[in-house]
């Protein structure tokens, strides 16, 4: 990781998925799938089953739109700065040595 290249632009050829397939994705998502049905085990009640799961679904929902919008907000204004080979390098470093430190957390609180 410490050593990738910076963000340069896509590659000829590449373009990212549509929307409809990256919902299609999240059917095979395994931690979108585990919180769904968490979820509906934890709030949706079989005497208000519809109306409790109508309200998860909203829920749901504005938090999805909500995420969404804060990563593409924050990947647009990374990748501009990105394009900096000397940015980028010290922004792989960075992930580089977050990522080694939570493993090593992760080992030794385990």
């Amino acid at each position: 990781m410490a050593n990738a290249g910076s963000a340069s632009g896509v590659p000829a050829g590449a373009r990212p998925i549509s929307f409809l397939q990256a919902t299609a994705f999240q059917w095979v998502n395994p931690k979108g799938v585990i919180a769904a049905l968490g979820a509906v085990a934890l709030f949706v009640r079989p005497d208000s089953a519809t109306t409790d799961l109508l309200l998860l679904l909203v829920v749901f929902g504005v938090c999805t739109i909500m995420a969404a919008s804060t990563w593409t907000a924050f990947g647009a204004a990374l990748s501009k700065l990105l394009r900096n080979p000397r940015y980028a390098r010290m922004f792989n470093i960075a992930m580089a040595l977050l990522l080694a430190a939570s493993i090593v957390r992760i080992v030794w609180v385990g």
